[in-house]
Order: structure tokens, then C-alpha cells, then sequence
């Protein structure tokens, strides 16, 4: 009796957290996890593989990090400066987890949300499913830390409570991103000044404590102790946490005189962020943002500045090599909008070409940075996006190009590709582009 009880409360909780509207997502998946997690052939293997990933889906991402996505039940560390698209960033992938039905639930604490135009064109590029997915992303401000990681723990605690109205399934992974840890306040900063719903204050407002007055060890200290829980808390709530850091200046005391650690093209080598290395020790993944240079159009005779190229170094990667890179676009001028879709807010296309052609993987040919022809996609005289949507779309050509580089999740059997990425609800090294000079 106790099983068809709880068989009769998923259907509706199912409605409320599926993102694409699949009334019969849980149940189907339940399903196939009893059937894939038996004993069976090395395909079926793949899918346990691929289980246990969060899909990225460009390619160019994916061969930075040597796997399919992001291991599931680990810590994401992403330390940049400003203005590099962090925020941005951990907004594309909430729409990837979304597309795969991973909820997910965004904690800002710097008091300037997102705007939401930027966030629809993060999610995705098509307008209808952006806003089916802003709509279904889960929201709160915080501004000390001890509220940060209680607001966390309560979201994750709700959708993995089987009662709940939001009930999410163990073996769907959610995601949650705390953006930024570097602005919380430590608990001695809040004394006095934490503004909470209800419109109190903790203490009063004449013990508050001036700034330089607290321990400059409050971040530090707390991350430690948080990092102690997190592997436990991570894997038994089956919970992706991603956290932006703010990158602070690498000062050398014993640096001889005049020498510098300074510049962009330093910034790619510099964990230096607030909360001490807890959080480096703890991460799976360990991503380095850095400002590469401005991307310009030419429009008329003026060439114009239209977003922000970067790099992406891998600091540490606990399931594969160090140190490799990948480029990325933030478009911060986006006028090719369409009444169906969006331009993208962030974008692996304008790099995507050149490090294929490097690889030697695919026959492809270029008359000059932004002209590319390729036998293998059929295409002719396309500018960067075009090959990058054709590229991405086609399932077969992914998975040779994920094989012949061995990434995880491209593991085959008798010569056979895997399906390309599915929904985690369903059955079944360094490469520089050759205009970059740091």
C-alpha cells in the first residue's frame, strides 16, 4: 500500500518541476534507471556514465574539460574578474541543466539581479522555451553567509522531501548556484546591518561593526567548515553546487623590485579570491575566467565595440588534465534578435572553427576569420554561428568528434556512437586559437 501511495503523489509533483511539460518524465525514468543500473552490455554502461554527467553541449566546452559535462554530487568553483560573464555563464548552464530537467536555484547576493532580457538569452536562444525556463527558476537574495547557506540548504531539503509539492527524484541531479560568495557578509559584517524579510535587523544598529573591524578570517573559516559537510551533503542530495568568486590581485611579498603578477594574461593563473583554498581543495571542477580581448564589429567605417572575448582555464579537474583552454564570446551588443529566438548572451561559436581545424578531425577550410567551409557539415562560405549551429545539431559528428578525442561519456562498443546527449531522465588538451598571443 505504501508504494501505490507513493506512486499516486509523483504524477503531480512531476508536473510541478518539469520544465518541458513532460507529465510522465518521473515515472519513465524510474523505469529506465532500474533497467540501465542492471548488469548488461558496455553500452549500458555509457548511459550509467552518462548518468552520472550534466551534459555541456559544445563540443569545444566539452574537450576543454575532457568529459561529456559536469560530474553530478560535486562543487563547481568559477573565480574571475568582473565584467567576464560569471554570472552569465552559470545562467547558460542552468538552461542546459533545465533541458535536461534539472531544477535549479539561483542565490544572488550582490544586490543586482540579473536583468532579465540577459538571463532569457543565457537560458536559451529560442524565445518560448526561455521563458518557460525563467519562469521555473527557483530565486533568492541573501547577503550574509550563514543565511546564503541556510536558504541553500532548505531549497535542496524541499525538492528532495518525497511530501513536498516540488518533489524531485534522487536520480535527477539539481543545480545551485551562489552568486557570489566573495560579497556575503561574514556574521560579525552583519551585526547590525542585516536587512531581513521581515524588515528587522539583527542587534542593534549602534553595535554595528565598522569595516576593518572584523576578523578577516570570518570567510575563510566558515568555508572551511562548510567544505567539511559538502561532500556528504552534495552526494546524498545529488546536488551540482556551482560558486562564483571574485578574483583578487595575486600579490608576491617576495617579488623583486618592478616584478608584476599583474595583467589579463596573468589572471588565468589566479585563484586568489575570498573564502581562502577550501573551496579549491573541495572542487571537482575548477574554472579561471579571464579577459582575453574586446570583440569588435565594423559597422559603417567605425569599428564597434560588441561584447567581451575570454578564456577559460582549467585549474583543476578532478576527472581529467589540468590546464587546458577554451575561448568564449560575451555579446553585450545583441541585435540579430528574431521573433522566434535570441541572440546568445554567451557563445563558443567565434572560437569553435579555428580549434577544430587545429584537431584535424573535420575537412575544413577558411578564407578568412569568419568564412568557413566544411565537407563533413556540407557547408560553404558560412560565417562562424552558422557553422556553429550546424556543427552542434548534427548528433553524429559530435559523438565522432567526442570519440576520436576520448572524452568521457564517448566510450563505444564495437564501433558504435552513443546516443547523443539525452535528458537525465531518459533510458537509455590545451588548444589555443591561433590569433591568441598573451
Amino acid at each position: 500500500m505504501a508504494e501505490k501511495k507513493s506512486k499516486s503523489k509523483k504524477p503531480a509533483s512531476v508536473a510541478s518541476f518539469n520544465l518541458l511539460d513532460d507529465d510522465s518524465f518521473a515515472s519513465r525514468t524510474k523505469e529506465a534507471l532500474m533497467k540501465v543500473r542492471k548488469k548488461g552490455t558496455t553500452v549500458d554502461s555509457l548511459t550509467n556514465v552518462r548518468r552520472e554527467i550534466l551534459n555541456l553541449p559544445p563540443i569545444y566546452l566539452q574537450a576543454t574539460l575532457n568529459s561529456f559535462g559536469i560530474q553530478t554530487k560535486t562543487l563547481v568553483d568559477i573565480i574571475g574578474a568582473e565584467g567576464i560573464g560569471k554570472t552569465t555563464f552559470m545562467f547558460t548552464i542552468f538552461g542546459w541543466a533545465m533541458l535536461q530537467g534539472s531544477p535549479c536555484f539561483y542565490v544572488e547576493t550582490e544586490g543586482k539581479v540579473i536583468d532579465e532580457d540577459r538571463a532569457l538569452r543565457s537560458l536559451h536562444t529560442d524565445k518560448v522555451l526561455a521563458k518557460r525556463m525563467y519562469d521555473r527558476l527557483s530565486f533568492d537574495q541573501c547577503f550574509e553567509l550563514q543565511q546564503a547557506i541556510d536558504s541553500i540548504y532548505a531549497w535542496v531539503k524541499l525538492v528532495r522531501d518525497p511530501k513536498s509539492e516540488v518533489y524531485v527524484p534522487h536520480h535527477i541531479p539539481v543545480v545551485v548556484g551562489l552568486d557570489t560568495f566573495s560579497k556575503l557578509m561574514s556574521s560579525s559584517e552583519a551585526e547590525g546591518r542585516q536587512l531581513y524579510n521581515d524588515q528587522t535587523v539583527k542587534g542593534k544598529e549602534a553595535d554595528a561593526k565598522d569595516l576593518g573591524t572584523g576578523s578577516n578570517f570570518g570567510h575563510a573559516k566558515i568555508a572551511q567548515a562548510w567544505s567539511r559537510q559538502l561532500p556528504n551533503w552534495l552526494t546524498m542530495n545529488n546536488v551540482i553546487l556551482i560558486l562564483n568568486r571574485h578574483q583578487n590581485d595575486k600579490v608576491d611579498m617576495n617579488a623583486a623590485p618592478g616584478a608584476s603578477f599583474g595583467g589579463d594574461a596573468a589572471a588565468g593563473f589566479n585563484t586568489t579570491s575570498i573564502g581562502g583554498r577550501a573551496f579549491s581543495q573541495n572542487a571537482a571542477l575548477q574554472l579561471i575566467l579571464s579577459r582575453y580581448k574586446f570583440a569588435t564589429k565594423k559597422i559603417g567605417e567605425e569599428n564597434v565595440k560588441v561584447g567581451v572575448d575570454a578564456k577559460i582555464t582549467v585549474s583543476k579537474n578532478s576527472y581529467g588534465p589540468n590546464g587546458s583552454v577554451c575561448f568564449y564570446r560575451v555579446n553585450q551588443k545583441c541585435d540579430g534578435d528574431t521573433d522566434t529566438t535570441y541572440v546568445p548572451s554567451l557563445t563558443f561559436a567565434p572560437y569553435t572553427p579555428e580549434w577544430l581545424m587545429s584537431k584535424g578531425i573535420l575537412e575544413i577550410s577558411s578564407k578568412n576569420k569568419n568564412c568557413f567551409s566544411c565537407r563533413d557539415l556540407n557547408l560553404f562560405d558560412v560565417n562562424g554561428d552558422e557553422f556553429y549551429a550546424a556543427l552542434q545539431a548534427n548528433e553524429e559528428l559530435i559523438n565522432r568528434i567526442g570519440t576520436r578525442l576520448r572524452l568521457k561519456g564517448y566510450e563505444v562498443d564495437d564501433d558504435q556512437p552513443p546516443a547523443l546527449p539525452v535528458p537525465f531522465p531518459t533510458p537509455d588538451n590545451e588548444t589555443v586559437p591561433a590569433d591568441v598571443k598573451e
